[in-house]
Protein backbone atom coordinates (compact mmCIF):
# COMPACT_ATOMS: atom_id res chain seq x y z
CA UNK A 1 0.00 0.00 0.00
CA UNK A 2 1.37 3.39 -0.97
CA UNK A 3 0.13 6.89 -0.15
CA UNK A 4 1.54 10.38 -0.35
CA UNK A 5 0.52 13.78 0.95
CA UNK A 6 1.47 17.24 -0.26
CA UNK A 7 0.83 20.53 1.54
CA UNK A 8 1.66 24.16 0.81
CA UNK A 9 0.60 27.01 3.07
CA UNK A 10 1.26 30.73 3.10
CA UNK A 11 0.53 32.78 6.20
CA UNK A 12 0.74 36.54 6.64
CA UNK A 13 0.68 38.22 10.04
CA UNK A 14 0.39 41.98 10.29
CA UNK A 15 1.07 43.87 13.49
CA UNK A 16 1.17 47.36 12.03
CA UNK A 17 -0.36 50.25 13.91
CA UNK A 18 -1.13 53.15 11.58
CA UNK A 19 -1.60 56.71 12.72
CA UNK A 20 -1.87 60.04 10.97
CA UNK A 21 1.65 61.43 10.57
CA UNK A 22 1.75 65.06 11.74
CA UNK A 23 4.47 67.55 10.79
CA UNK A 24 5.64 67.75 14.41
CA UNK A 25 4.67 66.66 17.92
CA UNK A 26 4.63 68.58 21.17
CA UNK A 27 6.45 66.40 23.67
CA UNK A 28 7.05 68.05 27.02
CA UNK A 29 4.53 70.53 28.38
CA UNK A 30 5.01 72.44 31.63
CA UNK A 31 2.69 72.50 34.65
CA UNK A 32 1.86 68.79 34.34
CA UNK A 33 -0.12 69.23 31.12
CA UNK A 34 -0.22 66.45 28.53
CA UNK A 35 -0.91 66.37 24.82
CA UNK A 36 -3.70 64.19 23.34
CA UNK A 37 -1.56 63.13 20.37
CA UNK A 38 0.08 59.71 20.57
CA UNK A 39 3.75 59.77 21.53
CA UNK A 40 4.63 56.96 19.16
CA UNK A 41 4.40 56.78 15.41
CA UNK A 42 3.79 54.15 12.74
CA UNK A 43 5.49 50.91 13.72
CA UNK A 44 4.96 47.21 13.47
CA UNK A 45 5.88 43.93 11.86
CA UNK A 46 4.74 42.22 8.70
CA UNK A 47 5.55 38.54 8.75
CA UNK A 48 5.18 36.24 5.76
CA UNK A 49 5.65 32.50 6.25
CA UNK A 50 5.69 30.01 3.40
CA UNK A 51 5.67 26.28 4.13
CA UNK A 52 6.11 23.44 1.69
CA UNK A 53 5.79 19.91 3.03
CA UNK A 54 5.85 16.60 1.20
CA UNK A 55 5.18 13.36 3.11
CA UNK A 56 4.93 9.79 1.95
CA UNK A 57 4.48 6.39 3.54
CA UNK A 58 5.27 2.92 2.29
CA UNK A 59 4.18 -0.38 3.82
CA UNK A 60 5.79 -3.73 3.11
CA UNK A 61 5.44 -6.78 5.32
CA UNK A 62 5.87 -5.83 8.98
CA UNK A 63 7.37 -2.41 8.16
CA UNK A 64 5.58 0.90 7.68
CA UNK A 65 8.02 3.56 6.60
CA UNK A 66 7.29 7.27 6.55
CA UNK A 67 9.53 9.92 5.09
CA UNK A 68 9.26 13.48 4.02
CA UNK A 69 10.72 16.92 3.61
CA UNK A 70 9.68 20.34 4.86
CA UNK A 71 10.74 23.82 3.81
CA UNK A 72 9.82 27.03 5.64
CA UNK A 73 10.64 30.56 4.54
CA UNK A 74 10.01 33.46 6.89
CA UNK A 75 10.17 37.07 5.74
CA UNK A 76 9.88 39.73 8.41
CA UNK A 77 9.49 43.42 7.67
CA UNK A 78 10.15 45.46 10.81
CA UNK A 79 9.24 49.13 10.76
CA UNK A 80 9.98 51.64 13.50
CA UNK A 81 9.50 55.37 13.32
CA UNK A 82 10.57 56.40 16.78
CA UNK A 83 11.23 60.14 16.68
CA UNK A 84 11.04 60.33 12.87
CA UNK A 85 8.75 63.36 13.27
CA UNK A 86 10.30 66.30 15.17
CA UNK A 87 9.28 66.46 18.83
CA UNK A 88 9.39 69.89 20.48
CA UNK A 89 9.37 70.53 24.22
CA UNK A 90 7.89 73.70 25.67
CA UNK A 91 10.37 74.58 28.41
CA UNK A 92 13.15 76.86 29.57
CA UNK A 93 15.87 74.26 29.37
CA UNK A 94 17.90 75.22 26.31
CA UNK A 95 16.47 78.51 25.07
CA UNK A 96 18.89 81.28 26.12
CA UNK A 97 16.80 83.96 24.39
CA UNK A 98 14.08 83.65 27.00
CA UNK A 99 15.75 83.66 30.44
CA UNK A 100 13.81 83.24 33.67
CA UNK A 101 11.81 86.17 35.03
CA UNK A 102 13.75 88.71 37.07
CA UNK A 103 12.59 88.63 40.73
CA UNK A 104 12.93 92.45 40.88
CA UNK A 105 9.92 92.71 38.55
CA UNK A 106 7.65 91.55 41.36
CA UNK A 107 6.95 94.11 44.08
CA UNK A 108 7.43 92.47 47.46
CA UNK A 109 9.47 89.63 45.89
CA UNK A 110 8.53 86.16 44.72
CA UNK A 111 9.41 82.70 46.00
CA UNK A 112 11.51 80.36 43.84
CA UNK A 113 8.61 77.91 43.35
CA UNK A 114 6.17 80.68 42.38
CA UNK A 115 8.75 82.08 39.97
CA UNK A 116 9.17 78.63 38.37
CA UNK A 117 5.38 78.38 37.91
CA UNK A 118 5.26 81.90 36.43
CA UNK A 119 8.11 81.01 34.05
CA UNK A 120 6.38 77.80 32.99
CA UNK A 121 3.11 79.65 32.38
CA UNK A 122 4.91 82.31 30.32
CA UNK A 123 6.64 79.65 28.19
CA UNK A 124 3.40 77.70 27.71
CA UNK A 125 1.30 80.72 26.71
CA UNK A 126 4.09 82.13 24.56
CA UNK A 127 4.77 78.79 22.86
CA UNK A 128 8.48 78.99 23.66
CA UNK A 129 10.32 75.92 22.43
CA UNK A 130 13.08 74.90 24.80
CA UNK A 131 14.43 72.03 22.74
CA UNK A 132 13.52 69.62 20.00
CA UNK A 133 14.66 66.26 18.73
CA UNK A 134 14.36 64.31 15.51
CA UNK A 135 16.02 61.07 14.46
CA UNK A 136 17.86 60.41 11.21
CA UNK A 137 17.46 56.77 10.14
CA UNK A 138 19.73 55.07 7.63
CA UNK A 139 17.78 54.45 4.42
CA UNK A 140 20.41 52.33 2.67
CA UNK A 141 24.23 52.12 2.57
CA UNK A 142 24.46 54.52 -0.39
CA UNK A 143 22.03 57.22 0.77
CA UNK A 144 22.97 57.09 4.46
CA UNK A 145 20.99 58.78 7.23
CA UNK A 146 17.93 60.83 6.29
CA UNK A 147 16.06 62.99 8.79
CA UNK A 148 12.50 61.78 9.28
CA UNK A 149 12.94 58.58 7.23
CA UNK A 150 11.34 55.44 8.69
CA UNK A 151 13.57 52.61 9.84
CA UNK A 152 12.54 49.61 7.73
CA UNK A 153 14.45 46.36 8.16
CA UNK A 154 13.78 43.27 6.05
CA UNK A 155 14.83 39.96 7.58
CA UNK A 156 14.61 36.49 6.12
CA UNK A 157 15.55 32.98 7.19
CA UNK A 158 14.72 29.47 6.04
CA UNK A 159 14.44 26.08 7.70
CA UNK A 160 14.85 22.72 6.00
CA UNK A 161 13.75 19.44 7.50
CA UNK A 162 14.10 15.79 6.47
CA UNK A 163 12.77 12.79 8.34
CA UNK A 164 12.51 9.04 8.07
CA UNK A 165 10.65 6.66 10.41
CA UNK A 166 10.13 2.93 10.45
CA UNK A 167 7.34 1.31 12.42
CA UNK A 168 8.43 -2.30 12.63
CA UNK A 169 6.03 -4.84 14.03
CA UNK A 170 8.46 -7.43 15.40
CA UNK A 171 5.79 -9.61 17.05
CA UNK A 172 2.03 -9.15 17.54
CA UNK A 173 2.83 -7.74 21.03
CA UNK A 174 5.98 -5.73 20.19
CA UNK A 175 6.36 -2.80 17.78
CA UNK A 176 9.55 -0.80 17.40
CA UNK A 177 9.42 2.80 16.24
CA UNK A 178 12.72 4.00 14.86
CA UNK A 179 13.27 7.40 13.31
CA UNK A 180 15.67 10.08 12.30
CA UNK A 181 15.06 13.79 11.69
CA UNK A 182 17.45 16.49 10.50
CA UNK A 183 16.67 20.21 10.63
CA UNK A 184 18.79 23.04 9.30
CA UNK A 185 18.17 26.70 10.16
CA UNK A 186 19.81 29.20 7.82
CA UNK A 187 21.41 32.31 9.34
CA UNK A 188 19.20 35.36 9.76
CA UNK A 189 19.67 37.56 6.70
CA UNK A 190 19.00 41.28 6.44
CA UNK A 191 18.23 42.07 2.81
CA UNK A 192 18.91 45.79 3.38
Amino acid sequence: MKCAAHRFTAIRFSGNRRFFRPNYLIGGLPLGLTTPEPGFQNQGRNTDQYTFQDNASYSKGNHTMRFGIEFNRRKIGSQTNFNAVPIYNISTTANLNTPSLNPALFPGGISASDRAIADSLRYLLGGVVGDGTVQANIVDPVTGPVIGAPSLQKYQYDTYGLYFTDQWRVTPNLTLNLGLRYDYFTPLENTN
